[in-house]
């Protein structure tokens, strides 16, 4: 008598399947890594803009690096000295530059004055003013607002919820 269970193991055609699945698994996965790191890389750039424009609003507040009587501090992205979809700065009494990183860009340009001593915005138009990041269709927006609230958040209009 032959016993027909001494000789069990999995055919080609289950071990191809198998693969098969988990090669489809793994595409899944990475698709949906990449976007989460695409989407990640234009929140931190939305924030860096967003902690820019704080900066140039607590350096007019404070009066920090007033040389010149007067002055007050510009906060422009994409134009006037800082020209390109990826540069943003600070300048007036004194000038900071900075740059997008990993192919996050402005869409659009603008500027917008803090004064000194007290802060006062001068030159946003529309209020609130958004200032829209992009990369890959994927948008993060930055609200300033004529009372100084600046906020930042996913999408591309403004005011954040």
């Amino acid at each position: 008598m032959i016993n027909s269970n001494k000789y069990r193991a999995f055919s080609l055609i289950e071990l191809l399947v198998v693969v098969a699945i988990i090669g489809i698994m793994t595409t899944v996965a990475l698709v949906s890594m990449q976007k989460n790191k695409t989407q990640k890389e234009v929140e931190v750039a939305a924030r860096a803009v967003a902690a820019a424009v704080r900066e140039a609003q607590n350096n007019a507040l404070t009066g920090k690096n007033v040389t010149t009587p007067g002055c007050s501090y510009t906060f422009a992205y994409g134009t006037g000295p800082c020209v390109g979809n990826t540069k943003y700065c600070i300048s007036g009494c004194s000038t900071v530059q900075y740059v997008l990183q990993n192919g996050v860009t402005f869409l659009g340009s603008g500027k917008f004055d803090f004064a000194i001593p007290f802060g006062g915005i001068s030159g946003l138009s529309p209020d609130p003013l958004a200032i829209v990041l992009q990369k890959n269709s994927i948008n993060y927006v930055v609200c300033v607002n004529s009372t100084g609230d600046v906020s930042d958040c996913a999408g591309s209009a403004c005011p954040c919820p």
